[in-house]
């Protein structure tokens, strides 16, 4: 039996073309703002794996926040790992980044050239610590962007980072009496009012400061896209077309 002609095989895909795109427009290239901008929610947030977003266009793929099984949920929905160049981490928690080791591992393995993650000031902390488990990391620059850095911008949007503390108040500890001790006719409550008039400003009130911990929100502003031109528009106004 004779067979038919065999089928022409597809060459693969480069997975890093949008690079060598980028590197064609060149430096000067001015960004008038991408057709279509999509936003994939990967995680709600729960007890499993904390809340995780997508962002993507034709030029640019952002992920916000990387929990543990956020790799896995993008691979069920078919979200292209291979093109992600900026990952935004809001918190140092385990429900933020206790993927971030093994996405960094997948994109190395892609062959992602840079990629940058912008967070809190402990993020560059935690790189050290997960090359422990995960080895020298050669092949991939990983820049970590601070959260005092100025705004990011490329030819999707411009990106902006804003800090938030959490105000605690702390309160110095009294030391109390022992009721064998107090003179007769005077309660604890009038002993330790006058014990506070006699300490030093500032020791026995209640004063607000910071928390260490640091929660960074970012704001995003997309670039206005340029208008298409209108050749039946032209004409109806005696323009040269």
């Amino acid at each position: 039996m004779s067979q038919g002609p065999a089928r022409r095989q597809r060459p693969p895909k480069d997975p890093l073309r949008h690079l060598r795109t980028r590197e064609k427009r060149g430096a000067a290239w001015e960004p008038g703002g991408p057709n279509t901008v999509y936003l994939q929610v990967v995680a709600a947030g729960g007890r499993d794996v904390g809340a995780a977003l997508y962002v993507f266009s034709e030029y640019n793929r952002y992920l916000f926040n990387c929990g543990e099984g956020v790799q896995r949920l993008m691979q069920e929905h078919k979200l292209k790992v291979a093109r992600l160049d900026n990952i935004f981490l809001t918190r140092m928690h385990w429900c933020n980044v206790g993927g971030l080791c093994g996405m960094i591992l997948t994109l190395k393995e892609t062959g992602l050239p840079k990629c940058v993650l912008s967070g809190p000031p402990q993020l560059e902390k935690y790189l050290e610590a997960i090359k422990i488990f995960s080895g020298p990391l050669k092949g991939i620059d990983l820049a970590v962007r601070p959260h005092s850095a100025p705004e990011y911008k490329d030819e999707t949007m411009t990106v902006f980072q804003i800090p938030i503390y959490s105000e605690h108040k702390c309160g110095e500890r009294r030391s109390s009496q022992s009721p064998e001790r107090l003179s007769p006719g005077r309660s604890s409550d009038s002993g330790s009012a006058e014990k506070e008039q006699h300490l030093p400003d500032g020791i026995g009130q209640k004063k607000s400061g910071r928390d260490p911990s640091l929660v960074v929100a970012f704001v995003c502003k997309l670039h206005v896209k340029k208008g298409n031109f209108l050749v039946l528009k032209a004409k109806e106004l005696g323009l040269p077309v």
